[in-house]
């Protein structure tokens, strides 16, 4: 429960971590004085790991059927900031990547440090992620100068991935033909059972539109790479980039949504094609309760009038699914 762009300072810290059941009743609520970044699950044990308020990284162990606090755990010789990407494998190991100076570095979950590894020195993360065989993943762009600032080029979608060892296995840059200049950068990735990897993106536009301000500047864009990091499937989407995304281990995607409208969410899960499955809105207040589903209705009978083939309300044309 904390801003996730800052690290609280002092005692300013009201974190916690929450269990629920499969429906959603809550088993178990514990405070932390960590600001949570990660958790893990092994056997019946809970780790949060995150950052305590030196900035140092901290893991907090808790029992995982009841919440019970076991201990505090902190890495006073982890060499990273709080604003580095980090990930944890199998066995309790830290990965995290330096960006400042394109160091990929592990740990052990005791703080012993095991090696660094420069990544490429042109590439910005945005994500670090490690599969079931502890692979690790580093999504972002690649930069055409050392110096972002006067870097006026257009980066390029970037994906590498690494040996627990980190040794690079293979690296995939992510083009797309546009006449326009692109910002073209992978946001999130997830690895399934089989090691195939799905990622999503963002393509964005250099080049503002003065003529409306609605005109989306930003696209999101879907990847699935085989285990050897060849390209199985690439699809520029039409949805524009907003809001915040999740992404499950099938490629589905879940985009989060805030309207102008206080406390106001769209809610709208996506196949791993980019087609919607289904959408939901929250409203405040009592009496817009039963709003969201009453609008889910009207768009689910137009939905089905349209593959019956009968007028559109909304243009007076007759509508054949053929």
């Amino acid at each position: 429960l904390q801003d996730k762009n800052t690290v609280p300072q002092g005692n300013n810290m009201d974190s916690c971590v929450i269990k629920f059941d499969s429906k959603g009743n809550l088993l178990w609520k514990r405070n932390t004085r960590l600001y949570v970044r990660y958790l893990r699950i092994a056997d019946d044990r809970l780790s949060a790991i995150g950052f305590n308020d030196k900035k140092q990284l901290a893991t907090e162990y808790f029992n995982r059927s009841r919440g019970l606090p076991m201990h505090t755990q902190s890495y006073r010789d982890w060499i990273g900031s709080s604003d580095d990407l980090f990930c944890v494998d199998s066995s309790g190991n830290f990965f995290t990547f330096v960006e400042n100076r394109s160091i990929l570095n592990k740990m052990t979950s005791d703080g012993n440090h095991l090696w660094d590894q420069e990544i490429n020195p042109y590439i910005h993360c945005s994500d670090l992620i490690v599969d079931e065989l502890d692979h690790v993943y580093l999504g972002g762009y690649l930069r055409t100068s050392k110096d972002p600032i006067n870097d006026f080029s257009s980066p390029t979608a970037y994906i590498v991935r690494t040996t627990s060892a980190g040794q690079n296995t293979w690296s995939k840059t992510i083009e797309f033909d546009d006449k326009i200049d692109r910002v073209n950068n992978v946001t999130k990735m997830v690895v399934n059972k089989d090691g195939c990897l799905y990622a999503i993106g963002e393509h964005k536009s250099l080049i503002q539109d003065s003529e409306s301000e609605r005109t989306p500047n930003s696209w999101l864009f879907l990847l699935m790479l085989m285990p050897d990091g060849q390209t199985e499937r690439q699809i520029l989407t039409d949805l524009s980039y907003e809001g915040d995304f999740y992404l499950d281990c099938s490629g589905n995607i879940v985009q989060v949504k805030a309207l102008s409208w206080r406390d106001t969410l769209i809610v709208s899960k996506y196949d791993n094609t980019g087609e919607r499955q289904w959408m939901a809105i929250t409203l405040s207040g009592d009496r817009l309760r039963f709003f969201p589903l009453f609008l889910v209705g009207i768009v689910d009978w137009f939905a089905k009038q349209r593959k019956k083939g009968r007028v559109n309300p909304f243009t007076g044309v007759w509508e054949n699914p053929t």
